[in-house]
Formats: C-alpha cells, structure tokens, sequence
C-alpha cells in the first residue's frame, strides 16, 4: 500500500494537523493509535438487521484501526448512537461495546487493519459472513482500489454481506505534509460503478456520508 507507511506512523504515536475555520492548522498528535472505530455509527442499524436475520454470523472488520469500538465501553449507547470511547454519557443510556450491540448471533469477529502494529495479521484462511469496511477507501489512492476491492470479495462469503461506509467530502484532517488525508473522491455513482465492477457477486450495503 502507497501510503501504508503514513498510517502505520499514525498509528505509532505520530501527528497530523487538522484545519480550523479560521483558516489556522492545529496539531495533533495520536494518543495510542489512530482510528477508533467511528465509521461504524453510520450503519449500526443495518449491521444489527443483517446480523439478526443471518444467525451465527462471522464478522471481519476490515481496515479497523485501533478498533476501541469493539472492547471499549461508552461505544455504542441507547441502542443506535455512537459515542467516542472515553466521551461522558448520561446515565438514562444504556451503554455497551459494539459486540454487545449487534448481540448473540454473532459467532465470531475478525479485526485487521494492514498498517495497525497489533491487528495487522491478515484474517486466516475462512470466509466471512459480513464484511464491514468503514471510513477506509477513501483513504487509499484510485489506482490501489482494485486490490483492495477484490481482497473485500475474496475474503467474504459469496452468500454474505460487505458492507461500506464511505465519506464522499475533503477532510479537516491532513498529514504533516499538508496533504489531505481522503485521497480518493468520486461521486456516488462513480464509487457504486467501480466497487461493483470489482465486487460483482456479493450482496452490497454502501452508505456515503459527509
């Protein structure tokens, strides 16, 4: 991966700089790793459906980052919102990590995020049920995504689910380098086309968000 070696830095302790509306860049620096798993509040609702009509599911998170969403508390509270792991929450809500969320129907899970130091060991030979890969491609240049698309459908179950979530603006956030940290953007039907052209059999939930 091009950029693998930027990310892997993230995740080591590195920093990047975001944007203010006032024009001004403010510094910031990676507390543990980068990536807490964020992406996954904009298909809590789908996964949680996907998962309770399919039992026994196995799931691979694909491109995970730290994944804090998956053993953290103060993940997934009032049974559909997200929070930022370690963020306050009112005591009305029920609070739970991503797995207590999606409930006893899944049989397994699977992180792995090439550039992360503890999960990058690539899944082991079986297929997965869903596949959910959130706030990743994005992140990867247009001449990579075809390996990884096809990755998404080799490791996936023909008669399962991938699952994507994919922000479709410029980011706040850049690398030191000043460049943006979405390298890749197209319109939706554009993305649909290219992902499907790679992915042609698997049934597909794509989502875009801003």
């Amino acid at each position: 991966m091009k950029y693998g070696q930027k990310y892997k830095a993230l995740h080591e302790g590195g920093a990047y700089k975001i944007k203010e509306h006032d024009g001004s860049w403010r510094k910031k620096a990676v507390n543990g790793s980068y990536g807490d798993g964020t992406g996954w509040k904009t298909i809590l609702k789908q996964t949680k459906k996907w998962i309770s009509e399919n039992p026994a599911s196995m799931i691979l998170d694909y491109g995970c980052g730290s994944a804090q969403v998956w053993h953290q508390q103060k993940g997934i509270y009032n049974g559909e919102k997200y929070t930022k792991p370690g963020r306050r929450v009112p005591e009305k809500y029920d609070v739970m990590t991503l797995l207590e969320f999606l409930g006893e129907n899944v049989a397994g899970f699977y992180r792995y995020d090439p550039c992360h130091p503890i999960y990058h060991v690539r899944p082991p030979q079986v297929k997965f049920d869903m596949t959910v890969c959130t706030d990743v491609v994005e992140h990867v240049p247009l001449e990579e995504l075809p390996a990884l698309l096809r990755d998404l459908a080799d490791l996936t179950c023909t008669c399962g689910v991938i699952v994507l979530s994919i922000p479709n603006s410029p980011s706040h956030a850049h690398f030191m380098d000043g460049e943006n940290m979405h390298i890749t953007l197209m319109h939706p039907k554009e993305w649909k086309k290219l992902i499907r052209k790679y992915i042609p059999e698997h049934k597909l939930i794509v989502n875009f968000t801003k």
